[in-house]
């Protein structure tokens, strides 16, 4: 197997730069396979595209274009099967690792030394002993004999020797361990299923996968996948795509390629509106809202009959929907309900949209009377709105005497003794809960004297 696989597809689709390299390269091989003599042969940069290295020189090259050229094209479908056919021919040789040879420990062992020991002498003491000695007698004279007698004699004898032993020692000898080399190849496992179906055009998210090692432990950060576009891409092209994971250990064990098979399909999902299907708007106000639908395809808008579809035209391309007549807020119609059909000319999707229309808040012009002599705090009057809800009453600029409170209440800010200007003229406005504003009204507050 490769130790890196490739993308294989059985129509053409888009792919990164390098993929496509090795896309072009294999049909340089399909087209080699079985020709009739007037096809381009591989070249080195060929077989290097598709992962073969080994290929590098003139004489491999030609033995290698020899074997495909001989075998049908469905013997050269995917880069595997080029690598297998050259292996099973010869022209690439597995690469074997050296035997490792062990050394077995011969410990030092220190001898057992045997005492020299001096033996005992025992002498032997033989003892000079005087003859019996038979004295010549005179008859007529008796002499005295003196007598020989031996001499005591004292024997040397050799002293007991003790000898020094030197005792035997036993050393403890430590083995040193053998060393055992890592022979155990990493084994990765894919989530999820090794076959999916992807429609045409929509994202393909890879669910993944895993790799363990005896020595390493978790090694997924060191799986390196090929195919595709990535793990995450969006096909372009029916037909069959692969996705090929590898990893080794530290020891150089390769683990089992694993490979997913990714089948890509015709497009059979209908356009998905996406957005709100509820709008409000002013009366007075022609654009009502502007739809939209996700598709793969191009997508156009129509309006279907029906309902209060009378009332408004739709851009069958940018979806904008506007009023024929702009609508006038009323009790009686307050809202407006449509269906809008989206195509993508083989699937269609109904939805159904709603326009809420809201009255323009409008307040008149008012003239009110205060006495000079009122304190601060004491109400001027209040205004409110001839059409409409005002969600809050605003002056249109800065007022350091009276206020003006969201109920549309309005006070005085200081002593009306202190308002010397009379009468005063205040703009101030409106506006509801969406914050459109009312066009302006003019207050007018006029200082009384006491009567």
């Amino acid at each position: 197997m490769l130790s890196c696989g490739s993308v294989e597809t059985t129509t053409n689709y888009v792919l990164d730069k390098d993929n496509l390299k090795e896309f072009e390269s294999m049909k340089v091989f399909k087209n080699y396979a079985k020709h009739d003599g007037d096809a381009k042969a591989p070249k080195i940069s060929d077989y290097k595209a598709i992962g073969i290295d080994s290929v590098d020189n003139n004489d491999t090259l030609v033995r290698a274009n020899e074997i495909v050229s001989e075998v049908e094209v469905e013997a050269v479908e995917k880069p595997t099967d080029i690598q297998e056919l050259l292996y099973d021919n010869g022209v690439l040789i597995p690469k074997k690792s050296a035997p490792v040879t062990s050394v077995p420990v011969v410990p030092t062992v220190a001898p057992t030394v045997a005492p020299t020991v001096a033996p005992t002498v025992v002498p032997t003491v033989v003892p000079t002993v005087a003859p019996t000695v038979a004295p010549t007698v005179a008859p007529t004279v008796a002499p005295t004999v003196a007598p020989t007698v031996a001499p005591t004699v004292v024997p040397t004898v050799a002293p007991t020797v003790t000898p020094t032993v030197t005792p035997t020692v036993t050393p403890t000898v430590t083995p040193t361990p053998t060393s055992t080399k890592d022979t155990e190849a990493p084994i990765i496992t894919l989530r999820g299923s090794s076959t999916m179906t992807v429609e045409l055009g929509r994202i393909y998210d890879d669910p993944g996968y895993t790799a363990r090692d005896n020595v390493d432990g978790d090694i997924t950060n060191k799986v390196e996948v090929r195919g595709g576009s990535g793990i995450t891409f969006r096909p372009f092209s029916v037909g069959t795509m692969y996705i090929y994971y590898n990893v080794k250990d530290k020891a150089g064990n390769h683990a089992i390629e694993q490979v997913r098979t990714i089948t890509v399909t015709e497009d059979k999902t209908p356009p998905k509106f996406k957005g709100k299907n509820i709008n409000i708007i002013t009366e007075g106000t022609v654009e009502a809202i502007t739809v939209y639908a996700d598709d793969l395809r191009s997508v156009t808008y129509s309006i279907k009959e029906g309902k209060d579809a009378d009332k408004f035209n739709i851009d069958e391309n940018t979806g904008k929907v506007i009023f024929k007549i702009a609508p006038i807020y009323s009790d009686t119609k307050k809202e407006y309900h449509f269906d809008v059909i989206a195509s993508d000319g083989e699937f269609e999707t109904p939805r159904t949209f709603t326009i809420m229309v809201k009255p323009i808040v409008v307040i008149e012009n008012k003239s009110f009377k205060i006495f000079s002599n009122r304190p601060i705090g004491d109400k001027v009057g209040e205004i409110h709105t001839s059409k409409g809800k005002a969600s809050k009453f605003i002056f249109m600029s800065d007022n350091d005497k009276f206020k003006i409170d969201n109920n549309g209440n309005i006070t005085l800010l200081v002593e009306s003794k202190n308002l010397t200007e009379t009468p005063y003229s205040i703009k101030v406005y409106a506006e509801d809960e969406r914050g459109i504003k009312s066009k302006p009204a003019t207050i007018t507050i006029n200082i009384v004297t006491n009567g």
